[in-house]
């Protein structure tokens, strides 16, 4: 009973933690940053929040790894490639649960990519306090759900994503499915498969492809691979939840939570160019998703060899978080003095004018 209260409490300490940082790193100091740096240096303004973002997520993975207990289990060909490219990347994941962003994470930094991270976000997000405004700064790309309505801002961004060295590298991360799996949506998917003559799936949706070859159709000189990635969950809470979820990474600690990921890195020479053989190209990947998954249900596991990954370092962990707090605390004391400075002037024209 006590040690399920602390690990609550822990877990509560640590997302306001997390809040209060991205408060400031995330809300402060990118628009200074556009502000004075971004005119005379772009590059140096990009490599700030590439910083950033390694450091914040960097210490989400962290906590979940050494405090949460999540072991990332990884297969796919990112285990035997020695040499993965160094460019730019698109993700493509299927969505199950909000964990599914931590597994991102993790695959990122495997890539050495995780400064990179720019998702395709519902337009909701950017209304949540704190964390829509950094999501904003780190270039992510809002959408309404409807084609008709994003496109224009869509291609808006990634004409400023695109063909500028001055920018940080990007690793756009796509969730074609467009939305969670769930037993309702996913009848609903294999419905419309069977009204559309197409593959019914069992394990994913029908993902909808408008965004990802608009994507291709913008981007493709720009990118050298797409990161094709599968999450599995092994287990279900009694609400047929999948688990671990993000409360039990970070508020349970009562055991070891195994995370798995099938990471496939496919060159974007050996993708389709013309639209129709692209759109069948993205079909036959979520098939492809779906067999694994199917043979992940049965076997408890993705095929092949699992991916050796150093050790949490906690460390590395700590000097993490303390340059994340460090960057925060300079706003802190930034927004304190400005605000100070902004007092003093105040109260001297206050002052001048009872003299005048």
């Amino acid at each position: 009973m006590f040690l399920g209260v602390f690990y609550y409490a822990s877990g509560l300490v640590f997302m306001l933690w997390v809040l209060v940082t991205t408060c400031f790193n995330g809300n402060v100091l990118p628009p200074l940053s556009i502000l004075f740096i971004k005119p005379f240096s772009p590059h140096f303004h990009e490599r700030i929040l590439q910083w950033l973002a390694n450091l914040g997520w960097g210490s989400i993975i962290d906590y979940v790894e050494i405090v949460g207990r999540v072991q990332p289990v990884i297969t796919g060909n990112i285990v035997s490639d020695a040499a993965q490219p160094a460019g730019n990347k698109i993700m493509v994941c299927n969505h199950v649960s909000a964990s599914d962003n931590v597994a991102i994470f993790v695959a990122a930094r495997t890539l050495g990519h995780l400064g990179h991270l720019r998702f395709f976000a519902k337009k909701e997000l950017l209304y949540v306090p704190i964390l829509g405004w950094a999501a904003y700064f780190l270039g992510f790309i809002f959408l309404k759900r409807s084609w008709h309505e994003d496109k224009e801002s869509v291609f808006k961004t990634f004409e400023q994503v695109a063909g500028s060295t001055t920018k940080r590298n990007f690793c756009l991360v796509m969730y074609p499915e467009g939305t969670r799996v769930s037993e309702k949506k996913l009848a609903e998917s294999q419905e419309f498969a069977k009204s559309r003559g197409m593959l019914v799936l069992k394990h994913v949706l029908v993902p909808r492809v408008k965004g990802l070859l608009a994507t291709f159709e913008r981007l493709r000189s720009e990118i050298d691979a797409v990161v094709d990635i599968t999450v599995g969950y092994n287990e279900r809470g009694p609400s047929g939840s999948v688990r671990p979820s993000l409360a039990d990474m970070l508020l349970r600690r009562d055991k070891v939570w195994a995370l798995h990921l099938h990471v496939r890195i496919i060159p974007i020479a050996s993708i389709p160019t013309e639209e129709a053989a692209l759109t069948e190209w993205i079909f036959d990947l979520f098939a492809q998703k779906d067999q694994l998954l199917a043979g992940f249900k049965k076997d408890g596991r993705f095929p092949g060899p699992v991916k050796v990954l150093p050790p949490p370092n906690i460390s590395q962990a700590l000097r993490r978080a303390a340059g994340y707090m460090a960057s925060a605390t300079a706003m802190l004391a930034l927004a304190a003095l400005s605000f100070r400075l902004s007092a003093s002037a105040a109260g001297g024209v206050l002052a001048l004018s009872h003299i005048a």
